[in-house]
């Protein structure tokens, strides 16, 4: 009876760690955000398939049904599939885990890929993630692309082996960069190993593809490597960049995902729609614009009636990050001023970039000048008006102070120190110059 109940046993400190740690940090969708579940039902029906009309061999969108020019150039046993688009929800999903080892929300994207597998009839003998660059890998301290690739290993009950692929070379960012240039980026970047892949089919495992170029240099290393068959599975499919420098040439449609949220208020269809469509012309001043999160409050702890309606944007795009708050006695003024103050922090982004070709102006420079904050000396009594959740992204110091600039943070901005893993803050100092705080524990 004691051997019996040894092994549970000895489970219990760790199962309620887990159970305290979910208790104090409940879940959060990583779709929606809402509190309960990694990932709430209600989020599949916004989910974006695949065109069917799809390459037979990479798996991304073609013009007919035959394979693509790019795979009929190629000379690897390779076939890729995707989940859905990189759309709202997904997109969201995609970025928590990027910056969060959130195990639960990879077990639900395993869960999909796992359907595709299945109904693919593939049959591999080893999962492999397309694996990260030693540096990423130390900033963040795990690869999302393994966190999937494991649960997908123990679904399916196939071997797990998350160094069959590592990166030989450090590479620059894939972002902003186009077909062509993906693929001369991460060129002989990528080793395969060969004593565990020789003779063996494997299933690549990644949570985005764009190009497929990283792809493709993961199954070139494979097949160097003695791989028989590579298949490849990924959870969103980003936008082809093409498909969107071509539409802002011609004029057409917004590129810009808006994904609106809404607290203590109902979303009227006529402020639902006004919303879009404002927001959805940012791309027209700066086309690296793909993604736009919009959150609605009605603040009733606030003190006047003029400061309860609340509108903060956020806007991503390539190498992009621009938010903006505003509060008035209506949301439509309130979203009409947020886009104002995007609009000015685009032509400060612009400028900056220009600025930083070499004229030799400093950052503090650079930066716009922000007005005094009034403080009242009567006031009594001080207190915490408001709570914001920060998170904490690996970046070295230059990499902070554009960011500073970027969200509109006039006084201070805290990160996450890349050189040395310390939470440093950076603060503007009354000359107008910046200073950096790094912190110590006693």
């Amino acid at each position: 009876m004691i051997e019996r109940l040894t092994h549970p046993i000895s489970r219990w400190p760790k199962r309620l760690i887990e159970l305290g740690f979910k208790t104090i940090f409940p879940l959060r969708c990583g779709g929606c955000g809402l509190r309960g579940t990694a990932w709430w039902p209600a989020c599949n029906y916004k989910l974006q398939p695949v065109s069917r009309k799809r390459c037979t061999r990479c798996g991304l969108p073609a013009t007919s049904d035959n394979d693509c020019e790019a795979c009929d150039s190629l000379e690897i046993n390779l076939l890729v599939r995707v989940f859905a688009k990189y759309a709202p929800p997904l997109s969201s999903a995609i970025l928590h885990l990027k910056y969060r080892p959130n195990k639960e929300l990879a077990n639900v994207m395993a869960s999909w890929l796992t359907n595709v597998y299945r109904r693919e009839a593939w049959h591999a003998h080893l999962v492999v993630p397309v694996p990260l660059s030693a540096k990423r890998h130390r900033q963040r301290g795990y690869n999302q692309a393994g966190l999937i690739a494991c649960s997908v290993a123990e679904e399916l009950g196939i071997q797990y082996l998350p160094d069959g692929l590592m990166r030989i070379r450090e590479t620059g960012s894939q972002v902003g960069l186009n077909p062509t240039q993906r693929r001369i980026n991460v060129q002989d970047a990528i080793q395969g190993n060969k004593s565990a892949l020789h003779d063996k089919n494997i299933l690549l495992v990644d949570d985005l593809v764009t190009t497929g170029a990283t792809t493709i240099a993961c199954a070139q290393a494979a097949e160097q490597a003695g791989a028989r068959r590579i298949y490849a599975l990924a959870v969103g499919l980003a936008e082809d960049w093409r498909k969107k420098s071509k539409s802002h040439r011609r004029g057409g449609p917004m590129t810009i995902q808006v994904e609106i949220n809404v607290k203590d208020m109902e979303l009227s269809e006529r402020l639902q729609d006004y919303v879009v469509k404002k927001v959805g012309k940012l791309d027209r001043y700066l086309d690296t614009l793909e993604e736009a999160k919009v959150d609605l409050t009605y603040a009733k702890s606030a003190r006047s009636a003029q400061d309860r309606q609340v509108a903060q944007v956020t806007v991503m795009g390539k190498g992009v990050l621009l938010r903006a708050e505003d509060r008035t006695e209506d949301m439509f003024a309130s979203v009409d001023l947020v886009i104002d103050k995007l609009h000015r922090q685009i032509d400060r982004y612009k400028g900056r970039r220009w600025k930083a070709r070499g004229d030799g102006r400093s950052a503090a420079e650079v930066a716009p000048d922000i007005p005094d904050v009034e403080i009242d000396e009567n006031e009594q009594e001080i207190r915490i008006a408001r709570r914001k959740r920060h998170l904490l992204l690996p970046m070295d110091e230059q990499e902070a102070i554009e960011q500073m600039d970027l969200l509109g943070h006039a006084d201070f901005f805290v990160f996450l120190n890349a050189n040395n893993n310390d939470v440093n803050v950076l603060y503007r100092r009354r000359d107008g110059t910046l200073g950096l705080i790094e912190t110590e524990i006693a």
